[in-house]
C-alpha cells in the first residue's frame, strides 16, 4: 500500500477509504483490519499519508475510531471531527524544546514581504508577554470573546455528538469532553479579512498555542503535537516499538522524505516555483554566515530518502532498506563555509552520515520526528529564501538532522541549533555543525509524493496507490493533478521516472478511462472516486535504486475533491471541520455503491 502526500486532506481521504472498505468487508467476510490488509506486506507513505498510516499502525485509540466509524458509517464524519480533529486542536502540553521564545521577536522584521505572517502579527506581538501566565489548566490568559460564528461551529459539534446512537455513548462522552476543552482554549481574536472566520481562528489559535507550548514555530514540534494529541503517539515512541496494532505486525513500514544536495538543477520537481537553491544557509546573523553545498560535485538538488523498519521488529533492528539509494548520495560530500572560509570536517559522504543516523538501529528513530521529516512541506521554501529568516530560531519549517545514531539525530540537531542561536555563533559551534553533518530534510512530496516509487524500490510487484487528487474533469499532459503521473516516461521531470511503459501520455489516457464512483448528489467536497489498474514495466532509476524490466501492477484509488485543500487557504475551504464533511461523503459513497465489493476483490 502506498499512501500519497497531501497533508490533512490525505489524512481525511484515507481515513474515510479504510472506514468504507472495512464496513463492506464486515458485511461479507469479517470486518477486521487484519483481514482487510492481509494481502499487503509493505506500507509506504509520504507527508499526510505517512501521518495517517502511522496513526493506524501505532495508535490503539485511533484504530478504535476507525473501527467505530466502520461499524456506524453514517456517523463517520462526526467521529472524525470530535474524536480526532478536536483533540489535536484542543489538547496542548508544554514541549521541552530548548528553543527561546525571545528569538521570535525578530521574526516579523525578518519575513516582512514574504507573505507568510499576515495571520500571525497579533500572535507575535502578544505571545512573549503571555508566556508563563496560567489561568486554571490553561497555558495563557483568555484573549477576547469568541465570535458568534465560532461558537456556533462548536455548538454544531455538540449537536452531532448528541445524535450518536447509544452504542457510541463512550465516543459521545469523550467527544463532548474534547469539544468542551476546545471551548476553554484561550481564544485568540481574529479579525482579518483574508480568511474565513473559522479557518482564521483555527490557524491563529494553533500558531499561538504552538509558540506558547514549544517556544517557537518549528515544524517538527507541530507534527509531534499532532501525533501526540491526535493519535496518542508519544514524541519519543520509536519506529521499532513492539506496541503496534496486530494487523500491522511484521509488515515493512517506509516513510518518504527528501534530502537537500546543492548545487545543481531540480529534475525531480521542475514544476516547483521559485529559485533552485545552490547552497543551504544554516545561519545568517550579524554578518556571520554558515552554509553548505556539495564538494566538487553537481547533481540534483533534492534526493529521495526513506525511513524504514519492520513493524514490531524491535528498537535495535537496522533499516529495512537503504536510507538513500542514489550513486550521488554515495559521493556527495557537504562542504561547509563560514563567512568565506572553508570549514574542516570529517569528509564523510552523506551516505555514510545517513547510515549512522537512520540505518543502524533504525528502530530507535522516533515515529513523530520521521513523520515530520516526511511532511515538511514548506521546508524547501525556507531553503529557497537563502537565510532570510536565518537570524532567528523561531520559525523553522525544515527538519534538521545530524549523523548522530541510536535515534538521536533530530534531538542532537535541535540542541545544536538552539546553542548556535542562543548567542553569537562560535567557531567551535561551526566546527561541531560541520562534523555532525548538519543538514535539513524536507517533504517527501518533492521526490516521491505518491510513495509508489519507494514501494517499487522496496521490491513490490503490485502496489495499491491511495491518491489524493484535486478534481479536474479530464486529466491532460499539460494539466494533471495526479501524483503518480511523474513516474511515467515522458513526464516533465526526468529524475523521478521509474516506468518505461506505459508512457506519460498513455497513462493519462488510461486513467481518464478508469471507471468511477460518483459522489452523492448533495456532496460539497467529494467529486468522484476513480479506480483502475495499469500494467507497468520499470525503467532503471539510480535515485531510487530501481532496476529495469520488472513488471509492476499499479492499482489506483483516486479520491477527487474540490473546495478543500491539504490545510492551506483555498476557495470554499472555511474550517478544518469540513474534513469531517468530506469523510462522510467518501464513506457514504463506498458503503452505498454496489461496485465497492468488486473493487475490494480486485485490489485487496
Amino acid at each position: 500500500m502506498a499512501f500519497a502526500g497531501g497533508g490533512f486532506l490525505s489524512f481525511a481521504d484515507f481515513f474515510a477509504a479504510v472506514v468504507g472498505f472495512l464496513n463492506v468487508k464486515a458485511s461479507t467476510s469479517g470486518g477486521r483490519l487484519t483481514e482487510l490488509f492481509q494481502k499487503f506486506d509493505i506500507i509506504a507513505g509520504t507527508s499526510g499519508g505517512a501521518w495517517f498510516y502511522n496513526s493506524l499502525v501505532y495508535s490503539k485509540s485511533f484504530q478504535d475510531i476507525v473501527q467505530n466509524a466502520a461499524a456506524f458509517p453514517e456517523y463517520a464524519g462526526t467521529l472524525y471531527n470530535t474524536d480526532f480533529q478536536v483533540r489535536w486542536l484542543a489538547y496542548w502540553r508544554p514541549q521541552p524544546t530548548g528553543h527561546s521564545i525571545f528569538n521570535c521577536l525578530t521574526l516579523k522584521k525578518d519575513v516582512k514581504g514574504m507573505n507568510i505572517t499576515d495571520l500571525s502579527d497579533d500572535v507575535l506581538e502578544n505571545v512573549t508577554e503571555m508566556k508563563g501566565k496560567v489561568v486554571g489548566d490553561s497555558l495563557v490568559q483568555r484573549q477576547g470573546k469568541p465570535h458568534t460564528e465560532w461558537t456556533e461551529t462548536l455548538n454544531g459539534l455538540d449537536d452531532a455528538l448528541h445524535a450518536l446512537p447509544k452504542e457510541l455513548h463512550k465516543s459521545e462522552v469523550e467527544g463532548w469532553r474534547n469539544v468542551r476543552r476546545l471551548r476553554e482554549q484561550p481564544y485568540k481574536e481574529y479579525a482579518g479579512q483574508k480568511l474565513p472566520l473559522d479557518l482564521g481562528v483555527e490557524y491563529s489559535d494553533f500558531l499561538y498555542q504552538l509558540m506558547i507550548a514549544s517556544d517557537g514555530a518549528h515544524w517538527i514540534d507541530a507534527v509531534q503535537h499532532l501525533m501526540q494529541s491526535g493519535a496518542g503517539i508519544d514524541n519519543r515512541e520509536p519506529m521499532g516499538t513492539k506496541k503496534v496494532n496486530p494487523w500491522a505486525k511484521g509488515k515493512t513500514s517506509i516513510m518518504c522524505s527528501s534530502a537537500i544536495t546543492p548545487p545543481g538543477g531540480n529534475e525531480m520537481a521542475p514544476m516547483v516555483p521559485g529559485p533552485v537553491p545552490q547552497k543551504v544557509v544554516i545561519y545568517n546573523s550579524s554578518k556571520q554566515v554558515l552554509t553548505y553545498l556539495g564538494k566538487d560535485s553537481t547533481g540534483n538538488v533534492v534526493q529521495p530518502v526513506r525511513f524504514s523498519v519492520v513493524l514490531g521488529g524491535g528498537v535495535h533492528q537496522n533499516s529495512a532498506m537503504p536510507f538513500c539509494s542514489s550513486s550521488y548520495c554515495k559521493t556527495f560530500q557537504p562542504s561547509y563555509n563560514y563567512s568565506g572560509d572553508m570549514v574542516p570536517n570529517n569528509n564523510n559522504t552523506i551516505a555514510t552520515n545517513f547510515a549512522e543516523a537512520f540505518e543502524l538501529q533504525a528502530g530507535m528513530i522516533p515515529i513523530s520526528s520521521a513523520s515530520a521529516a516526511s511532511s515538511a512541506v514548506a521546508g524547501y521554501t525556507m531553503i529557497q529564501t537563502q537565510g532570510v529568516v536565518g537570524n532567528q530560531n523561531c520559525l523553522e519549517l525544515a527538519v534538521w538532522m545530524t549523523k548522530k545514531g541510536k535515534g538521536q539525530s533530530f534531538n542532537y540537531a535541535s540542541s545544536l541549533r538552539n546553542r548556535m542561536f542562543a548567542t553569537r555563533l562560535t567557531k567551535r559551534q561551526v566546527n561541531e555543525a560541520a562534523d555532525a553533518g548538519l543538514m535539513p530534510l524536507v517533504d517527501g512530496a518533492l521526490t516521491d509524493n505518491s510513495a509508489v516509487a519507494t514501494s517499487v524500490a522496496a521490491g513490490a510487484s503490485e502496489v495499491l496507490a491511495f491518491q489524493n487528487t484535486d478534481y479536474v474533469a479530464e486529466q491532460t499532459a499539460e494539466n494533471t493533478t495526479l501524483s503518480v503521473a511523474p513516474l511515467f516516461k515522458g513526464a516533465p521531470g526526468t529524475a523521478g521516472v521509474i516506468f518505461e511503459s506505459p508512457t506519460y501520455a498513455e497513462f493519462i489516457h488510461a486513467f481518464n478511462n478508469f471507471p468511477e464512483l460518483a459522489a452523492p448528489a448533495n456532496a460539497t467536497k467529494l467529486k468522484r472516486i476513480k479506480y483502475g489498474s495499469v500494467q507497468c514495466v520499470t525503467l532503471q532509476n539510480d535515485y531510487f535504486g530501481i532496476e529495469a524490466n520488472h513488471t509492476v501492477t499499479l492499482n489506483i484509488l483516486s479520491f477527487e475533491t474540490s473546495n478543500i485543500s491539504m490545510g492551506t487557504p483555498t476557495p470554499g475551504f472555511s474550517s478544518f471541520f469540513q474534513y469531517g464533511t468530506l469523510v462522510q461523503e467518501i464513506v457514504s459513497t463506498l458503503v452505498d455503491s454496489s461496485e465497492t465489493l468488486s473493487i475490494m476483490e480486485s485490489f485487496f
